[in-house]
């Protein structure tokens, strides 16, 4: 029987020589695309704890402003006003931000829009309070504070800032543990294509020989 130009044994080894190369692509094509995946859902593992971070960073400047707004009713020194001056400016830049970190997430959205109208409340009540002790004395800033109005505001805020919180934590759970199934995925399907071309060597190696 004749097998043309290369023989039998050429032909196989044209075939193997391309059989390698379709192989050396496919390992090459897995690896770019566990690269992809893992840089993607680094990024946004990194956008999680952005938005934890901001979150916090919102929380602390109302208590910021709530703690020397207290220490300036308490002493009248007119420094501790500062803070709760620029408060409502530096709290509404630290929800921009908020927003458009979760611009992608409707619910987390809506909520940082919740927590923007709940701070911006805290913050003109405590800024009323100082208005208050300045024209009309301590007693009435004591009954106002009494009422609880503020406090309760204060009170929802955390729990909101909480709720974000805990779904953001959830989220980014479930993105690490994605990330580490893609993973464990991609080396799984490199070490079966490997085990497959260690198979395919050896069957044409025995039929060569």
């Amino acid at each position: 029987m004749k097998y043309g130009k290369y023989g039998i044994e050429g032909r196989l080894v044209i075939w193997f020589a391309l059989a390698s190369l379709i192989v050396v692509l496919m390992f090459a094509l897995s690896y770019l695309g566990a690269r992809r995946l893992r840089e993607s859902e680094v990024f946004w593992v990194e956008h999680g704890y952005q938005i934890i971070a901001e979150l916090e960073a919102s929380y602390i400047t109302l208590r910021e402003a709530e703690s020397d707004q207290r220490t300036y009713l308490v002493n009248d020194d007119e420094r501790f006003l500062n803070s709760l001056n620029t408060a409502a400016d530096k709290f509404r830049a630290q929800i921009d931000r908020l927003e458009s970190l979760t611009a992608d997430n409707p619910s987390q959205l809506a909520s940082v829009r919740k927590l923007e109208a709940l701070g911006i409340e805290r913050i003109n009540i405590l800024q009323t309070q100082v208005r208050l002790k300045r024209e009309r004395g301590e007693e009435a800033v004591k009954q106002d504070i009494l009422e609880g109005s503020g406090a309760r505001k204060m009170a929802e805020a955390y729990s909101l800032a909480n709720e974000i919180r805990l779904e953001e934590e959830s989220l980014l759970a479930e993105r690490r543990a994605h990330s580490e199934a893609g993973a464990r995925n991609a080396m799984l399907s490199l070490a079966a294509l490997g085990a497959a071309v260690m198979a395919t060597l050896a069957m044409a190696y025995t039929f060569i020989s």
